[in-house]
């Protein structure tokens, strides 16, 4: 309103009048309250002597500017304006009216300033967040006047607070001692404030104790202090210790009682006995009250959402703030679908309308129940109501919700709307990226960008670019980053070495990531112990896994947990080692990780690699929770150790309403284990009513379901109604064409996919050479094994070299297949050598039989199967004595032959 005084300047006579007439005209006072008018009306009538009633109106709230712009042109016109105190509080009413320009009008009029004046000022500054002026009229202050009161101290120490200055405070202290105002408690509890909200919680504590008079706000400032430092627990006893001296809590000391209990366990009993003191004083249900709202964020925080609710339902008069608690304690909560029905409600009241912190608390509901329509609907509600990008917190929660749908288009434009990016932005952009694969190199493009920007890299800049690092070929840029924190001090902490070996480990290089933990071997956790064995076990490297599971076990006093146990139980399994995994099993029983669903999973699995179903179903029985996961680890493990009648039982009890692709896979091999054409018709009638046959895991497990059980014929018409082939489905086709002799049509197939640019595997090499065998095509099949050396760079496994002796031993060719083991199988190799014995007996070749046998018995001892086929080649040759001796070892070393059983059933 600084333009009415440019008015009055140029003609006093003309403003008054229009004033006066101003002040006739109700139509002038239109947005003024009922109330208001009558305060007029009495003070048209005696304007000249009713001081106190223009007084009154200046401290009206809200404050309306056009109400103390009449106020300013009636004390001109009636010379109230030349009394100091007036003019004092109008200059406040200014500010209060967010009309600083008015105020400072004013305050360069006054020809001499006092201290009031000063104080006024440099308050409406104050109001302002103008830090940096209300510290720069506050010396002019001191330099002009030489002197100050306890009223601009409490405002100056406001100020710090805000500034979080706290060497300008400790002076200021100084300042306050030297003139003996410690006495006053309010400037007392100024000071009490600005050293806690500047983080030093023990000078305030100090300044706590020395005040002799304390008042209910010493006590409101250091329990609000230590709340404001992160120690609920000392705030809880600050407001112990209040009620046990006499004084009576106020909305204020309730309230941060409240808010301190929501934070720990064993406060919750103080936070119930907190509400019950409410209910007795009468402070509950009142309307805005910030009681009611920390009541619902503490029974939020407590887990209690239903007592939360009912602190909602109770409220007279909801304010926004209780709609945002409650919101927000609901998503806590993981009642997505309530808070959004909350959200919905608050939405149709047309009186009270989302605000920003509103749809802040709304957002993550939108994409935890995966509503992407619902997310852009609040998008363009934040835009009509111009919240975005002029609110920062909301412009980055947009942001972070459009990345978790993948809609990175979207989530470009609003990253590029905010003018003012800050750390939060660029790195929940930087996040975003990185988590995507396809994205990667463009996270890391935004973190260099970032370096060169004004801000200070934190370290969640560096935590946010990690996660692009996801294999061999990252590994220098990964090594970068670590160069990066070590030279700007970020990678001292135990978390970022923690984040630090996971990127080592997911690109590969081991070695690294165990330097790093024994480089803060003394203040390890348990995250830093996980992230050393999942990296050695997902890497093949069980026995190490294994290792570092028992030094931590024995040389650490560090509690296993979940992710624990889950790796280093599958290490047990792959190993082989029985007792140790047993041990496992009975250590997981005696600590928490015994009840965690995951891990119990992992048992299961555990126990079906060492052939152990029976503990694998005792573990799955006696969970008192089962998921999905549960149910697919019998269903795969009955389904491993070929007992597909069993993995079938599973199935059923699951009840395909639940089932998924892994159920589906597990249920389709099963059938193709029994050889049994109408279940496997039922199992591909479900996943066909799922809407799932364009999975490529199913559609590769289906062919190989129907080439084994005889459907050749429908086989081919699922790979060729595909839309787009895996390598898995070529694979699986090659080897349904091979098991029924279609030799030739499996190699033309497999020329086809080449040709298609599909990258062959092993397995796609393991099926043709087996397809080679049953149609006897030794030529093509040793053409096709040269390729698969010379040209695909392929490694050779036992399971090509199992298929090149099954090949020629079918057609024969013994002596060709004696020659081949010895000079490309390992001696170690007993698969290999297992299947030429069996070609040996197939055509009675007792001489190389002999020899492979006598091999095999040095290799594994305890193998009842060679001594079997040994003595059965014995005795096609009629050597009864030979057969009988061979026979005779086996009794003598104690081994048992597994009972056969029929299929039949």
């Amino acid at each position: 309103m600084a333009f009415v005084l440019r008015i009055i300047k140029q003609s006093p006579a003309y403003f008054f009048s229009i004033s006066y007439l101003s002040l006739r005209n109700r139509h002038f006072f239109s947005t003024l309250h009922h109330n208001e008018y009558h305060l007029f009306d009495k003070m048209h009538q005696r304007a000249s002597s009713d001081f106190k009633l223009l007084v009154d109106l200046l401290k009206t709230k809200p404050r309306d500017p056009l109400l103390v712009a009449s106020i300013h042109c009636i004390s001109i016109k009636y010379s109230i304006l030349l009394d100091k105190f007036f003019r004092t509080t109008l200059l406040t009413a200014y500010a209060g009216a967010e009309d600083s320009d008015s105020s400072w009008a004013l305050f360069d009029e006054e020809a001499a300033c006092d201290v009031i004046l000063y104080n006024a000022i440099i308050n409406t500054c104050l109001m302002k967040h103008d830090l940096r002026t209300c510290f720069d009229l506050f010396r002019e202050m001191v330099k002009e006047l030489h002197e100050f009161d306890s009223t601009t101290m409490v405002i100056v120490l406001s100020v710090v607070a805000r500034a979080r200055d706290v060497k300008q405070g400790a002076v200021l202290h100084g300042a306050i001692l030297k003139r003996r105002f410690d006495f006053d408690t309010q400037l007392s509890n100024a000071l009490i404030n600005m050293y806690a909200k500047c983080g030093d919680l023990s000078s305030s504590e100090f300044v706590f104790a020395d005040v002799r008079a304390k008042d209910i706000t010493s006590w409101n400032s250091v329990i609000n202090g230590s709340l404001f430092n992160g120690l609920p627990t000392k705030s809880a006893l600050y407001f112990r210790e209040m009620i046990h001296s006499s004084f009576q809590p106020d909305p204020i000391s309730l309230s941060s009682g409240i808010s301190a209990c929501s934070f720990y366990e064993e406060l919750h009993s103080l936070g119930k006995a907190i509400h019950g003191l409410v209910l007795k004083l009468g402070h509950g249900g009142i309307h805005g009250s910030s009681i009611e709202n920390s009541l619902i964020s503490f029974y939020s925080h407590s887990g209690d959402i239903e007592a939360a609710k009912e602190v909602f339902d109770s409220l007279f008069g909801k304010n926004i703030v209780s709609w945002n608690s409650m919101i927000g304690g609901l998503v806590e909560n993981m009642k997505a679908n309530e808070a959004l029905q909350i959200f919905r409600e608050l939405s149709s009241a047309m009186a009270m309308p989302p605000n920003a912190v509103t749809l802040i608390a709304i957002i993550p509901a939108i994409y935890k129940l995966d509503l992407p329509f619902e997310g852009k609907s609040v998008h363009a509600f934040a835009i009509r109501r111009q919240m975005e990008p002029s609110n920062p917190s909301l412009g980055n929660c947009l942001l972070d919700m459009y990345l978790k749908f993948d809609n990175f288009i979207s989530a470009g434009h609003i990253f590029n709307a905010i003018s003012d990016k800050d750390l939060v932005t660029w790195n929940t952009m930087i996040l975003g990226y990185s988590k995507n694969p396809f994205l990667k190199q463009e996270a890391r493009v935004l973190f260099c960008e970032l370096l060169w920007q004004d801000l200070i890299c934190s370290l969640p800049s560096l935590l946010a670019v990690l996660p692009s690092c996801t294999g061999q070929q990252d590994l220098n840029f990964g090594k970068s980053l670590h160069c990066w924190g070590l030279k700007s001090g970020l990678s001292s902490e135990v978390y970022v070495v923690n984040a630090l070996m996971a990127m080592y480990t997911t690109c590969g290089d081991i070695s690294a990531s165990s330097q790093l933990l024994q480089s803060i071997l003394a203040a390890s956790d348990i995250v830093s112990w996980n992230t050393i064995i999942v990296g050695f076990v997902q890497n093949g490297h069980h026995i190490e896994g294994i290792k570092t599971f028992l030094s931590m076990h024995q040389s650490f006093d560090l509690q296993p947990d979940s992710i624990t146990f889950v790796s280093s139980l599958s290490a047990c399994g792959n190993l082989g080692l029985v007792h140790l995994g047993r041990s496992m099993h009975g250590l997981m029983t005696k600590c928490s990780a015994g009840s965690d669903l995951m891990a119990r999973n992992a048992l299961i699995t555990m126990y079906f690699r060492f052939g152990y179903p029976e503990n694998a179903e005792l573990v799955f029985r006696t969970s008192k929770v089962r998921n999905l996961c549960s149910w697919n680890c019998m269903i795969s493990g009955f389904t491993q150790i070929k007992d597909g009648k069993r993995a079938l039982e599973f199935f059923k009890q699951m009840g395909g309403g639940q089932a998924n692709e892994f159920s589906l896979v597990g249920a389709s091999c099963a059938c193709a284990q029994l050889w049994d054409l109408r279940k496997g018709r039922e199992v591909h009638g479900y996943v066909i009513r799922s809407g799932m046959q364009s999975n490529s895991f199913i559609e590769s497990a289906l062919l190989d379901m129907y080439g084994k059980c005889g459907g050749l014929d429908i086989s081919i018409r699922i790979f060729n109604n595909s839309y787009r082939n895996s390598v898995a489905s070529w694979n699986s086709m090659i080897s349904a064409f091979g098991l029924h002799g279609e030799g030739e049509k499996a190699i033309k197939l497999f020329s086809a996919m080449t040709q298609l640019g599909n990258q062959p595997t092993k397995s796609t090499f393991i099926a043709l050479l087996s397809a080679c065998s049953h149609s006897g095509l030794i030529e093509e099949g040793f053409w096709l094994y040269r390729r698969m050396k010379e040209e695909f760079r392929l490694e050779i496994s036992t399971e090509h070299h199992v298929c090149v002796v099954e090949m020629l031993g079918k057609a024969g060719r013994i002596d060709e297949a004696f020659d081949f083991v010895r000079r490309s199988a390992s001696k170690e190799d007993s698969g290999t050598w297992g299947a030429l014995l069996s070609a040996c007996l197939d055509h009675s070749n007792l001489q190389i039989g002999k020899l492979v046998a006598e091999h095999l018995f040095r290799l594994e001892p305890d193998n009842i199967g060679y001594y079997v086929t040994l003595s059965n080649l014995y005795a096609d040759h009629g050597m009864w004595s030979n057969a009988e001796q061979v026979r005779s070892q086996v009794q003598d070393r104690g081994l048992r032959k597994t009972p056969g059983c029929s299929l039949i059933y």
